[in-house]
């Protein structure tokens, strides 16, 4: 696949002339050498992409001609979001960073009862929205997912979980609905919310909380995974299920 050069910005374009500012000016002409009339593509449009070129480059800034406006193709078969419980380390950054790529809607990390205390960092949330944007860039996608912050606990979680579209499911070690069979009951224009628990499990009040909420256990296999490694992979398990089962349908 060929090289492309991608730069988010999310403003809205009216014309067919676009300036950028000091920092992509710096990032095109002295990072990527960039001359005039080589191609360039905007996204953060919504569905839409920008295929423009160079036509210049002032003393902190250039501007693009817009040549063409491009439909996404990139869109996932279903939104989804995740709600994983925060861990130690880099955990939460790595996770961001592949479900993006994986086309998750909506990620909201919450602090799970069995979670591993952290230090506040009154940065993360700009951090988070960073890597967001450079995994869309990346993986060309066109729009980063809305990225809530910290919530304290498994009830603000459950709270902030769009209401109806396919309900939502928690990932169970111990067995649960199994994903393929739950697929094809899922309705892709409608949001499925995946829980990830943190790597000490669920706890007692916790699972009660999902039983009285109407939150089904769902089960991607008989091993244990790490958090990280669990939400990566039931993103990726469910996207892909729900496409298979859409090329199945007449």
């Amino acid at each position: 696949m060929p090289r492309q050069i991608r730069i988010y910005f999310p403003g809205q374009v009216q014309c067919e002339r676009v300036t950028l500012g000091r920092e992509e000016w710096h990032y095109l002409a002295h990072v990527l050498r960039l001359q005039p009339g080589q191609e360039v593509v905007l996204f953060g449009q919504g569905e839409v992409e920008l295929a423009c070129e160079v036509e210049g480059f002032g003393e902190e800034s250039v501007v693009l001609h817009v040549r063409e406006r491009l439909v996404s193709r990139t869109a996932p078969s279903l939104p989804i979001t995740l709600a994983v419980a925060v861990g130690k380390g880099k955990k939460l950054e790595e996770i961001v960073e592949a479900t993006t790529a994986l086309g998750v809607a909506r990620i909201i990390p919450f602090v799970g009862d069995h979670s591993v205390a952290q230090r506040s960092n009154p940065r993360l949330a700009e951090r988070l929205h960073l890597i967001a944007r450079e995994a869309c860039r990346q993986s060309r996608r066109s729009t980063p997912p809305e990225i809530l912050d910290v919530l304290p606990g498994l009830e603000q979680a459950l709270a902030a979980l769009s209401p109806g579209g396919n309900g939502a499911v928690f990932l169970e070690e111990r067995g649960g609905r199994d994903l393929l069979e739950a697929a094809h009951s899922f309705r892709p224009d409608q949001e499925v919310a995946v829980l990830i628990g943190p790597e000490g499990g669920w706890s007692g009040r916790e699972r009660s909380l999902f039983e009285g909420n109407s939150v089904n256990p769902l089960g991607i296999g008989p091993r244990v995974l790490r958090t990280e490694l669990a939400a990566i992979v039931a993103v990726a398990l469910i996207e892909r299920a729900v496409a298979s089962v859409l090329l199945e349908s007449p």
